[in-house]
């Protein structure tokens, strides 16, 4: 709280501060966001199949169709809508619990004045831009899907897509 208030911080240094604290504690929806990943995965397997191959080259274009190009928005959408299901479900266990612990604390500390853009900036600059992103694209990093092996092209096509879209 005293670094946001002096205003003598630095955005990265906050940054990595949340990110150290996000991973100091279990998350309790750790398991949530796991099987997430494995079902879109498993679901947008047919994104992989048909418009590139995994050097980008584009050799199967001409049989993507505009069903199919309705059927990768429609996946998109409903990824994107189960994402934040995840993050905001019903047991407040979507966001690790430490870090909610450590941003109540500050904002409860801050004059009121710089507690709404600290929340706001709390929830869409790190959050949304920093900590989802790495649990969603690299979940190996935030100790989930350990025991699986994700391609470079199924991150790009299919995690990092539902990531920037769930960003818009």
């Amino acid at each position: 709280a005293r670094l946001i208030s002096t205003r003598n911080h630095s955005e990265p240094t906050l940054i990595k501060i949340l990110n150290v604290w996000s991973t100091m504690r279990d998350w309790s929806g750790q398991s949530n966001m796991e099987w997430y990943l494995m079902r879109i995965l498993e679901d947008g397997a047919f994104l992989l199949d048909r418009a590139e191959d995994q050097r980008g080259t584009r050799f199967n274009v001409s049989d993507w169709t505009t069903k199919d190009a309705i059927a990768a928005e429609e996946f998109y959408d409903r990824a994107v809508e189960e994402l934040f299901e995840v993050v905001d479900d019903e047991d407040a266990t979507g966001i690790p619990e430490g870090v909610i612990e450590l941003g109540n604390e500050v904002l409860r500390r801050l004059d009121r004045s710089l507690a709404d853009d600290t929340r706001r900036w709390f929830v869409y600059k790190w959050i949304f831009s920093t900590w989802l992103p790495a649990v969603v694209i690299h979940p190996e990093g935030h100790g989930l899907m350990a025991e699986y092996h994700i391609t470079e092209y199924a991150r790009q096509k299919i995690l990092k897509e539902v990531v920037t879209r769930a960003q818009k």
